[in-house]
């Protein structure tokens, strides 16, 4: 066991470093282009809030994923020392070290899975609504076990602070139409950019805010979604919005019946459809002026 150990040791000091620095450059690059390409259409003041905002999600996902780095660095420790047949690798030597990263990895799928907090936002409105940025009327009241969010008079709209940084998500919740419209928003930056559905008892309008006004709204008139099934008003009805990469996907459950929505366009989250890229953001609601829905049971998923 000592003998192993050391040898394991002498692995990591030899090939170590040169394949850590090698991921870490190739990382660094592919940042540094994806930045460059995104940040291209934004001023000056603009770009330095979103590098700032980006730089700093980097960091928070590599202390919570530490296991995943440190199984990718052995790995790539043991493939660096293979491809240059260096000579301390003998089979223990390789076994040791992909049984260590093994270990790492399963720490990591379990932690992941054990954690809801890296991967999930459930609000049920037990702290009212901390938990949230908006504008206009946004309250909660207590029906039988429940605590029901009621929103109107909000023409900014409500985005939930926790999943500033998240890109691809299943935003689930149950709603119902008090009057007019039930809206709900995905890939919000923040409260002047984001894209708004919104949902009439027989269509779905996508929305597009863009720096604190509306784009593209010939578009959105012309181009309404019909859905598969009538919603009535005051009457309760599941919603799940998967937001995967520049896609939309939305289902509604009517009286436990699931209804995929046809004919999103699509890719709906960049252009020519969208004024912009939509590509990270957090989910919210938006009533605006008599234009009242009610929320409950909202869970997000990180995918």
């Amino acid at each position: 066991m000592v003998d192993l150990i050391q040898s394991l040791i002498q692995i990591l000091r030899e090939s170590l470093p040169d394949a850590v620095g090698t991921l870490i450059a190739t990382a660094f690059l592919a940042l540094i282009a994806l930045l460059c390409r995104s940040l291209k259409k934004q001023s000056s003041r603009e770009k330095l809030k979103e590098l700032f905002r980006r730089a700093s999600s980097a960091c928070q996902w590599f202390v919570h994923n530490w296991q995943l780095v440190i199984a990718l660095a052995l790995l790539g420790g043991v493939a660096y020392g293979v491809l240059n047949l260096m000579p301390i690798y003998r089979a223990r030597d390789l076994v040791a070290i992909i049984l260590l990263a093994a270990i790492l990895l399963v720490w990591y799928c379990v932690s992941m899975s054990t954690d809801p907090r890296r991967e999930r936002f459930v609000e049920s409105f037990q702290r009212d609504t901390q938990q949230w940025e908006y504008e206009g009327e946004w309250h909660t009241e207590q029906s039988g076990n429940e605590r029901i969010l009621t929103v109107t008079k909000s023409g900014i709209g409500g985005i939930a602070k926790p999943c500033l940084s998240w890109t691809d998500c299943v935003f689930e919740f149950e709603t119902r139409i008090v009057h007019k419209f039930t809206s709900w928003i995905i890939r919000a930056r923040d409260l002047d950019n984001y894209v708004m559905l919104q949902c009439q008892q027989r269509n779905l309008y996508p929305h597009f805010r863009l720096n604190g006004g509306w784009a593209n709204l010939d578009w959105t008139k012309q181009n309404p979604v019909s859905l598969p099934v009538a919603l009535s008003p005051n009457t309760w009805f599941g919603v799940r919005i998967e937001v995967r990469n520049v896609h939309v996907m939305v289902t509604l459950i009517v009286d436990g019946t699931e209804w995929l929505i046809p004919y999103i366009p699509s890719p709906l989250l960049v252009p020519p459809i969208a004024p912009a890229q939509y590509l990270v953001g957090s989910i919210g609601f938006r009533e605006s002026s008599s234009e009242c829905a009610q929320f409950r049971n909202i869970l997000v998923t990180r995918i």
